[in-house]
């Protein structure tokens, strides 16, 4: 069955359905070919107009003609074209795609230059009411009319159009998929290659980094906005206030402070980016959560998240932890008073782990005790002293080294350099590095043979004498 729908011999409302013949098969094809056929609920709907058109095609040799007919004939049907509705706009992109088919590139451009602007709001309006795949889907089609143009980009309005539809293409991908949308990134490096001063850009991309978790491309792109983008009362809202209340949101609490030490003005200018600062600066002051926390070099790793406050006291900043008792951080800006925080924290734990209990004070030992109770003393950075290496007995399993001690310990990477003609058989002695708690991270490094006919009491005492030699 199909259905023809609209204006039939001067009878706008007429509806005529029809059971599909044979016959009708070859004009179906044709308008399908040339996207002008709708299926929906096993019913092809097509315009009266259309499928007059699409029987004279079938008969006639200037297809072409029949095509910019059927395009201007859709175009008629566009009343406003500042103002589209999605099937105003439906029309419009068959009507461009018809152009193209029949030749006619003239009228191609000009339908695109006419009714860019209303397809842009269309489009706009639909991803302000969060219908985001919807606006996807129409900045796609919008981005393939354009590029249809060869005059789009070569205007600086022309390529900030182009620009700006990339950009909401991804910015709308982004936002209709469940997962973070690789190409958003791509749309957002291309929209921004073509308006390289746009802020707003910038901080899209900026988000999309904090919201992936890639901190280090974001710092990389706040730094490269900067490069591009002159000196603004707006400037530090858009590429750090913004994004720094995204990380906030995000649990990057550390990565916002990060971001807005980096402004020197505080928003005289601006009270919009001096309000997401005081929200910044009221959370921080309440305490935030946190599982680390950086230092002059590394970063202490807690057991569990603890509670940090920073705040002003007058012209100077101070960070205190609200778990346990603590010194002060102070500095002159809530970075620096929190950098101070976990230097003094980082040297206090360093030194009562690094000194024998049996040497320190009652309250010393106390104190030590309750750092380690939130502290991760192994994977923070301490200033202590970890072993990078030890020897491991075990035997060779083709390219691997299979240690004997410890059942929890995985075969090893042996290459095979270091392997040199060693046979399979027999046991060994490998030297591997290891991680801080001593689990062995492989590659082997060095092998040595252990010796045959030894007792396993033997191979372990010649391991031990080893190890001392190495200083493990």
């Amino acid at each position: 069955m199909f259905t023809l729908v609209g204006a039939l011999d001067g009878a706008p409302s007429t509806v005529i359905e029809s059971v599909l013949d044979d016959e009708d098969l070859p004009a179906l094809a044709w308008l399908r070919r040339i996207h002008l056929i709708e299926e929906r609920d096993g019913r092809l709907t097509v315009l009266p107009v259309l499928w007059n058109l699409a029987g004279a095609a079938l008969d006639s040799n200037d297809s072409d003609e029949l095509l910019r007919k059927a395009a201007h004939y859709l175009l008629t049907r566009v009343n406003d074209p500042s103002s589209l509705e999605p099937l105003n706009a439906d029309f419009v992109f068959r009507a461009h795609t018809l152009f193209v088919r029949g030749g006619d590139f003239t009228n191609a451009h000009r339908t695109a230059r006419l009714h860019v602007a209303g397809l842009i709001e269309l489009a706009k309006r639909k991803s302000l009411e969060h219908e985001w795949s919807e606006a996807r889907r129409l900045y796609e089609r919008i981005l393939e009319l354009l590029e249809h143009d060869p005059g789009t980009s070569e205007t600086i309005h022309g390529q900030r159009t182009l620009s700006y539809v990339v950009h909401y293409r991804g910015f709308n991908d982004e936002r209709s998929s469940d997962l973070h949308s690789p190409r958003a990134l791509d749309d957002y490096r291309r929209s921004i290659g073509l308006w390289p001063s746009n802020a707003l850009w910038r901080q899209h991309e900026i988000e999309a980094f904090i919201e992936r978790g890639d901190l280090r491309q974001a710092k990389e792109r706040i730094d490269d906005a900067y490069a591009h983008i002159s000196e603004h009362p707006r400037r530090d809202t858009i590429l750090r206030a913004r994004p720094a209340q995204t990380a906030m949101r995000r649990g990057n609490s550390v990565f916002a402070l990060e971001i807005i030490d980096g402004i020197d003005v505080p928003f005289e200018k601006d009270p919009h980016g001096a309000e997401l600062l005081a929200q910044i600066n009221s959370e921080w002051t309440r305490g935030v959560s946190l599982w680390s926390l950086p230092r002059t070099y590394g970063e202490l790793l807690f057991r569990r998240p603890v509670r940090v406050s920073v705040q002003k006291r007058g012209e100077v900043w101070r960070a205190q932890f609200l778990d346990f008792h603590s010194n002060l951080g102070r500095g002159d800006t809530a970075l620096a008073a929190l950098h101070n925080l976990a230097g003094q924290l980082g040297d206090e734990a360093g030194r009562l782990l690094s000194t024998p209990t049996h040497v320190l004070e009652d309250d010393e030992i106390a104190r030590k005790s309750e750092l380690i109770a939130y502290l991760d003393p192994l994977n923070s950075d301490l200033g202590l002293v970890h072993a990078t290496h030890r020897w491991l007995l075990g035997r060779i399993e083709n390219d691997l080294f299979v240690p004997f001690q410890r059942k929890d310990f995985n075969p090893l990477s042996l290459p095979a350099e270091v392997r040199g003609d060693h046979p399979p058989h027999g046991e060994y002695m490998a030297k591997v590095p290891v991680h801080r708690d001593g689990q062995p991270k492989g590659p082997v490094e060095q092998l040595r043979p252990a010796g045959s006919g030894r007792s396993l009491r033997e191979l372990m005492s010649a391991l031990t004498e080893l190890r001392k030699e190495a200083g493990e």
